[in-house]
């Protein structure tokens, strides 16, 4: 029950304007897009898209277009290499958002 919490979180926290959502498998993908809508509703439901990360080929599909968020399963089920290698472009990509300043 916990972890639903956790996803319920991540939904009820993501940008009315769309999200690109990480995920370990493309069932967990399944999940979390069915709490999206209904949780938040179909107009924001048809902003967010998840992504199964799986292997390094996956990687070329996170760029600039929707701010990126991880589910918190991917972390857990995700290969260290793999795991590091998505949060690194997922920062690349969400500075785009999110602009760090240098002070």
């Amino acid at each position: 029950m916990q972890q639903m919490g956790r996803t319920t979180a991540l939904v009820m926290s993501l940008p009315a304007a769309g999200a690109l959502i990480i995920v370990p498998t493309k069932d967990i993908g399944i999940v979390v897009e069915r709490t999206i809508l209904e949780l938040r509703g179909p107009d924001v439901d048809s902003r967010c898209k998840t992504l199964a990360v799986c292997q390094p080929s996956d990687l070329n599909l996170i760029a600039v277009g929707l701010p990126v968020f991880f589910d918190h399963t991917f972390d857990d089920m995700t290969p260290r290499e793999l795991r590091d290698a998505a949060h690194a472009r997922a920062r690349e990509s969400n500075r785009h958002y999110w602009p760090v300043s240098a002070g």
